[in-house]
């Protein structure tokens, strides 16, 4: 935070709560550039809460609080998991890594926090993974194709095609696997040595016609990008793991409002075990009809030039009232001082 040179020096804090397996869990973080200066993974058990290991780098050595009686493993298994622990790597990360599979007390929050799936520069990369996929697996197309066609979009349907140097490669041994997903630079590998050429089908009272993938408008592209964790969600099968969180920043872009509307409804009336996480310029989007006042937060920089978050709920008012009507009244705060 630049506009504190006091801060320069002190770690960063992240906090999480969520819940994995029908237990509730609470991760708190502390990191530098340097190291990791604090790591705790707290339990929440019938109403009270049970810390499973602390970490803190104290006099430059990391001084380990770990709870014998309920982290699983035992004492040998625990000192051996805190030696193999280097400043740059999570406790928790090394437990699961150097356990059996019998050992999945840590596995379970563990596997929570590394499948959170963030998408921070738009839909373009998603929609290049999910013409890659694909290709790999046809069967993803029907679904990119219905979430097209249930939006007004008329594909009737969507083929990729791999090529390598030049050539089609019809069995690619580099094939995008859902492991890969999570890895930013094997994906980066990956198209760096192939190219997907994709095709898609418009019906129209013309008739129909292909179009290159290029030439659709960004808004369809950015549906196709969407597409990917959509599948996720539906937990399609053998090539797609079940996401339970996702984060998007800016899902409205070049999308109509009624199109997100549509994709938050149909999400909800699901009522999947996940969460979608999304930032928005769509004041629309605020209608207690879709969301709870508990499910809106706002943004504002204060005076400081930090950006603080606020939620709907916070604010004083009734559950069925016009959120947006109230936001535009300056009700919430968070609005621009423009100089007219």
């Amino acid at each position: 935070f630049k506009f504190d040179p006091e801060l320069k020096d002190k770690p960063s804090k992240f906090e999480v709560h969520f819940v994995a397996n029908k237990t509730r869990y609470s991760f708190y973080l502390a990191v530098s550039q340097e190291r990791i200066v604090s790591e705790r993974l707290t339990a929440y058990q019938k109403g009270n809460s049970l810390d499973l290991y602390t970490r803190e780098h104290k006099f430059d050595r990391d001084v380990y609080s770990i709870n014998e009686d309920h982290l699983v493993g035992g004492k040998s298994l625990h000192d051996a998991w805190k030696l193999l622990t280097g400043p740059q790597v999570l406790f928790i990360s090394q437990a699961v890594a150097n356990s059996s599979e019998e050992i999945n007390q840590l596995r379970i929050p563990h596997k929570w926090l590394t499948d959170l799936a963030v998408v921070s520069s738009g839909m373009n990369a998603l929609a290049d993974v999910a013409q890659r996929l694909v290709a790999d697996f046809p069967r993803l197309a029907d679904t990119v194709t219905k979430l097209l066609t249930d939006v007004d979009i008329p594909v009737s349907s969507i083929k990729s095609t791999v090529i390598r140097n030049g050539t089609t490669n019809g069995d690619d041994s580099d094939a995008l696997s859902a492991k890969s997903l999570d890895t930013e630079s094997k994906i980066k590998r990956i198209f760096a040595t192939t190219k997907v050429e994709t095709r898609l089908r418009h019906e129209s009272s013309l008739g129909s016609a292909e179009f290159d993938f290029e030439d659709e408008s960004e808004g369809t592209k950015s549906l196709i990008g969407f597409a990917l964790p959509w599948a996720s969600f539906l937990g399609m099968g053998d090539f797609m793991p079940t996401q339970t969180t996702l984060v998007i920043d800016e899902l409205d872009s070049s999308l109509h409002p009624k199109i997100i509307e549509s994709l938050i409804k149909r999400l909800l009336a699901k009522e999947l075990n996940t969460q979608l996480i999304f930032t928005t310029h769509d004041t629309h989007l605020m209608d207690t009809k879709l969301l709870r006042r508990d499910q809106i937060w706002l943004t504002e920089r204060d005076a400081t030039g930090a950006t603080q978050l606020r939620c709907i709920h916070d604010f004083e008012g009734r559950e069925s009232e016009d959120i947006e009507k109230r936001y535009y009244e300056g009700r919430y705060r968070s609005l621009p001082f423009i100089n007219e």
